[in-house]
């Protein structure tokens, strides 16, 4: 029988699940539990960490990748964060090319650059800096 008294409702799928600081916690639990049978047939069988409840729950289920939202909101966000990365360095290496003179000239320059967002035009600009292509002129 599961205890209740460690059960908590996930944030991530809304239902309420057993929650188990430590992932040794929750293993012990499964080892001694192993012969125990959930009302619907299934068997409790992996451990697994919720980011979203920062702890470890226990499935019935085998791994088949992941679909919580959670684990979709921080994709989704390494994504946009590669995808950014990747147009900061386009836009430094066309204002590499550009080979200014002054800072007056790049951000002249930089205005007339629609394409970009003005957080990415900032990120290349001061990439640049760092990069010691443009003294302080």
């Amino acid at each position: 029988m599961k205890p209740s008294k460690s059960r908590v409702m996930c944030p991530d799928c809304g239902r309420q699940k057993m929650l188990f600081e430590s992932e040794k916690k929750a293993q012990n639990f499964l080892k001694f539990n192993e012969v125990a049978v959930n009302p619907d047939g299934t068997r409790e069988m992996r451990v697994y960490y919720c980011p979203a409840c920062c702890g470890y729950h226990i499935s019935s289920h085998q791994y088949r990748g992941s679909n919580k939202r959670t684990d979709k909101i921080i994709e989704k966000y390494r994504e946009d964060s590669r995808n950014n990365l990747q147009e900061i360095l386009k836009l430094y290496e066309l204002i590499v090319s550009q080979k200014f003179t002054s800072r007056r000239a790049l951000n002249k320059w930089l205005e007339d650059q629609d394409q970009f967002s003005e957080r990415t035009k900032q990120q290349a600009k001061m990439k640049y800096y760092r990069e010691g292509n443009l003294k302080n002129k």
